[in-house]
């Protein structure tokens, strides 16, 4: 079950819903088993636990499964993941659910939605430790996803949710516009993906400490913000990321490494302390393009000098922080910033320190999100993200939000 922990000024308050009812899935089992998931969910009620028993030697469990109920699916065994071939489909009718799916293994097959969720308290689904051969998709409104700690063999499209530590290897991950805006915030954090696409107007986002690979060469934008929330109640924030610009070659598009537009004047947007590597020889490769209306700061971001120069960061006043002169160099294989002035070149302040309270090394090895804290990626129960304030003002009130999962 996910587990939701708050710290309030030295105080421990642990939230979970506790399951009504274990269904047990096991092939050829005694009574009060089930011959296969889907019997199990016909049989079960809201808040019930469906655990599943892999088959023997080691063979699937070939269904295609739809949830129109409020259970957890999880493995029979602590640190393993039930195996599958098919289709997780998420149908929910009638009122909002919730839905967990804590360590399981699509061979072939997606997880997504067929329909938009009731309209009310959004329903609820968290995805963590699992591997998915295929997409995951929740591309319809009242929906609340949580993808944490997952393998993902496709791309991923959500409106409203996290995003925590995923590796989407070569596949994109897009946030779309939802039908029930918010002020609150969507966190992308330290996730390997593809092409990052930000296509919402209904709420703010942080997007820290992700290695963008950016290896699929038909789309223009390694970040694209494509449309803001119009409002300056919370400043959107693109934070200690790794980009490699690659050339594209199946289109006419412009490479860019972080490119924020939109029309939204009173929105704001940070853009620090991430690095961005230019591959091969571009010549009309963009390091950061801002071409919005909204208040833009850009500082401390160090973008390759072998990008044009009136290309490396325009459409923002320069401000003498941003390293734009030095190579700068971005692995391949996991995010890895190195080259010249890098290390210790992100911002100095403190609120930005790197773990080991060294200044702000840019890139997605930097600061408290360090991408290290998400991966390796395993079945076991773990704390996927904790949230803390930057700085506390004395007589100030700490507050501490984590959230992890277990069986």
């Amino acid at each position: 079950m996910i587990q939701k922990i708050s710290l309030l000024v030295g105080l421990f308050f642990l939230h979970f819903t506790a399951s009504a009812v274990d269904r047990v899935v096991q092939e050829f089992g005694g009574v009060g088993t089930f011959g296969s998931i889907t019997a199990a969910v016909n049989a079960a009620s809201d808040g019930d636990r469906i655990v599943i028993v892999n088959r023997a030697g080691g063979l699937n469990w070939q269904e295609n499964v739809s949830i129109n109920k409020s259970l957890s699916f999880v493995p029979a065994v602590d640190g393993t993941r039930f195996r599958v071939q098919g289709d997780f489909i998420v149908a929910p009718t009638t009122t909002p659910k919730e839905i967990r799916i804590i360590g399981m293994e699509i061979v072939a097959g997606a997880v997504f939605s067929s329909n938009a969720a009731p309209i009310g308290t959004r329903t609820k689904v968290e995805i963590a430790g699992c591997n998915i051969a295929g997409l995951v998709s929740f591309n319809h409104d009242n929906y609340d996803v949580t993808l944490a700690s997952n393998v993902i063999g496709g791309d991923v499209t959500i409106r409203y949710g996290n995003v925590y530590g995923n590796d989407l290897g070569e596949h994109f991950l897009n946030i779309n516009n939802d039908g029930t805006p918010s002020n609150e915030v969507i966190y992308i954090v330290g996730n390997y993906v593809d092409i990052l696409n930000w296509n919402s107007s209904a709420h703010f986002f942080y997007i820290a400490n992700n290695f963008i690979s950016y290896n699929n060469t038909g789309y223009d934008d390694g970040i694209g913000i494509n449309t803001l929330k119009n409002s300056s109640l919370v400043t959107n924030v693109i934070l200690n990321n790794s980009i490699r610009i690659v050339p594209n070659t199946c289109c006419s598009g412009t490479p860019i490494g972080i490119d924020v537009g939109g029309s939204a004047s009173q929105a704001r947007v940070d853009i620090l302390n991430n690095a961005i590597d230019r591959i091969t020889a571009i010549s009309n490769a963009y390091g950061i393009r801002v071409s919005t209306s909204a208040n833009v700061f850009a500082a401390y971001n160090h973008i390759d000098a072998s990008i044009t120069s009136s290309r490396r960061l325009t459409g923002i006043t320069p401000n003498g922080t941003n390293v734009t002169s030095f190579t700068v160099d971005v692995s391949a294989s996991d995010g890895t910033v190195t080259g010249t002035a890098v290390t210790n070149g992100g911002s100095p302040d403190n609120a930005y320190t790197d773990h080991d309270l060294s200044i702000n090394d840019p890139g997605c090895f930097g600061g408290s999100f360090n991408i290290n804290n998400y991966f390796p990626i395993s079945a076991s129960p773990s704390v996927y993200i904790v949230r803390a304030p930057r700085a506390i003002f004395q007589g100030g009130t700490l507050n501490i939000e984590a959230e992890g999962y277990d069986r």
